[in-house]
């Protein structure tokens, strides 16, 4: 992978941070990585050109880590991306929403989308990301669980 026209993000394939690269900067490659901290290293060790974090969450507020890393690292913020969010309720093939019993996805994701599982009756589980929570689904997943997450999952998974 050459590093011009590389975008490292923190997440797995169909991460929210992905979709953000994807609408910002269409015709490049796209790097997932693990953590904050490897997306700041991939930049600055000139692996990629740059990297994509989220800074702010409209719900939740900053997101710290992001302030942190550019507070520990040399590198700065060179543009900016508002991503609107849109969740999906995903479930695997030939499953109908009513046979849903529990919903998995990062709590931030449980969170917004409170008041509709809430109505539903279904039971909350907390993951790690929702990207995970998708591609979980798409390999172990049953007719009774559904994930919360983008819309690019949902094609990817």
């Amino acid at each position: 992978m050459d590093n011009e026209k590389t975008v490292a993000f923190q997440g797995m394939r169909g991460a929210y941070s992905e979709q953000a690269c994807r609408e910002k900067m269409p015709d490049w490659e796209y790097l997932p990585c693990n953590t904050f901290e490897d997306v700041f290293d991939q930049v600055e060790s000139g692996k990629v050109e740059l990297g994509m974090v989220p800074v702010e969450n409209s719900m939740a507020g900053v997101v710290s880590d992001s302030y942190d890393l550019l507070a520990l690292n040399n590198l700065s913020i060179v543009g900016e991306h508002y991503l609107q969010v849109h969740h999906c309720l995903l479930g695997v093939r030939g499953a109908s929403i009513d046979q849903i019993g529990a919903v998995y996805s990062h709590p931030q994701a449980l969170a917004q989308c409170h008041s509709f599982i809430r109505k539903q009756g279904w039971k909350r589980c907390s993951v790690y990301d929702t990207a995970g929570a998708a591609a979980t689904l798409s390999t172990q997943g049953h007719n009774q669980e559904a994930a919360i997450a983008s819309e690019l999952c949902a094609e990817l998974y």
